[in-house]
Formats: structure tokens, sequence, C-alpha cells
């Protein structure tokens, strides 16, 4: 079974849709957001400890590991986004572990209400 990194939420509102990325233990420096299309791709990197062991109970750099969940190194997870988004309008924070992405919605992809008129 895949793990994927970082977890994400990915919600929609008329204006914008918004992804919630965990990344604990990163700055802002180690995580790059970009829109490709219809993509919203999160890259960057987790520092490790040491190398993994090439079997349970092996040592490597001088620590032996006995159970390893959380990966290191480098990341890429690409979401899809399900509707056309204003790419130059794209703001991402990172607070406290939490990456927000907020995807402003692409005029066309946003609610128009219509006018009724009587005839």
């Amino acid at each position: 079974r895949e793990r994927l990194f970082p977890a994400v939420n990915v919600s929609e509102s008329d204006e914008a849709i918004v992804i919630e990325a965990e990344v604990p233990g990163l700055d802002a420096g180690d995580v790059e957001t970009s829109v490709f299309g219809d993509e919203l791709v999160i890259r960057g990197s987790r520092p490790g400890r040491a190398e993994p062991p090439k079997g349970n109970g092996e040592k490597a750099a001088g620590v032996i590991w006995h159970r390893r969940e959380r990966g290191s190194g480098e990341f890429e997870r690409r979401i899809e986004l399900p509707v056309p988004v204003d790419a130059a309008r794209v703001e991402a924070r990172l607070t406290d572990g939490l990456l927000t992405v907020t995807c402003p919605k692409a005029a066309e992809a946003r609610p128009r209400k219509i006018e009724v008129r009587t005839a």
C-alpha cells in the first residue's frame, strides 16, 4: 500500500478550491507549490536522521531501526483540481505544519446569478 505525503483535504466554495496539506516540521523554504493546468503540485524535502536499514533490526549510521513509518527525503504530491482556477491569484500559507493553498476559481467556473425577467 502506497503512503501519500503530504496528507491533504480538498474543499470547494463558490469562490475557491482550498487544499490543506499536513507538512509537520517543514518551513516555508522546504515546500514549493505550483499550478500546472488542472493540477496543483506540492513538492519539497523532509529531513531524515539516518539512512533506513536494509532489513529489520539492522544498523544504519549507528542507529538500529525497529520501526520506520515516517519517511524522509524528497516528495511530490499532485492534486487534480475539480474546476479551472486563476493561477495568478493562487496563495499558499504555512502555519504550524499546515500548508493551506487557496486557488481562486477562474471566472468561468464561478456561479453566476441570472436575473429572471417577466415577459
